[in-house]
């Protein structure tokens, strides 16, 4: 078994292939791997019919969709990712993008499954930490 790894500003991914790929196979693999990692910066799939796409978004998506307490923790890892920026500023920003993922109708996740399964706690998750961050923004910014 062959592995094939990735870093991005993301995440690690490794992949596992059966057989040997030829340089050509490999390349076009490590490629399409990088777009999608890339694609989950904006987590937009847009009108893309590319099923593959849906699924990774989906996927990295996923945690919004969880129970309160495990949301906490992903918050709570998103922070420290980005504890280089201030508090304000990540604040600001974080609800920022939540409100922007939020807005217009739209759904948070691009498969009907995930939509059926996940979609109603993801939008409580978000809201609920939109309105913390609401609350602490206003106790800081005068």
């Amino acid at each position: 078994m062959r592995t094939i790894s990735l870093r991005s500003a993301n995440a690690d991914f490794t992949l596992a292939l059966e057989s040997e790929p030829d340089a050509g196979a490999e390349t076009a693999i490590r490629d399409e791997v990088e777009n999608l990692i890339m694609m989950t910066k904006s987590h937009d799939v847009g009108k893309s019919e590319d099923e593959l796409l849906k699924i990774f978004i989906d996927a990295d998506m996923a945690v919004l969709g969880k129970s309160w307490d495990a949301y906490k923790v992903y918050a709570a890892a998103i922070r420290e990712e980005y504890r280089h920026v201030g508090d304000v500023d990540f604040c600001q920003k974080r609800k920022e993008f939540l409100e922007n993922t939020l807005e217009g109708g739209g759904k948070v996740f691009a498969t009907e499954e995930m939509i059926e399964g996940l979609e109603e706690r993801a939008r409580e998750n978000m809201e609920r930490e939109i309105d913390l961050l609401g609350i602490y923004l206003e106790s800081v910014v005068q």
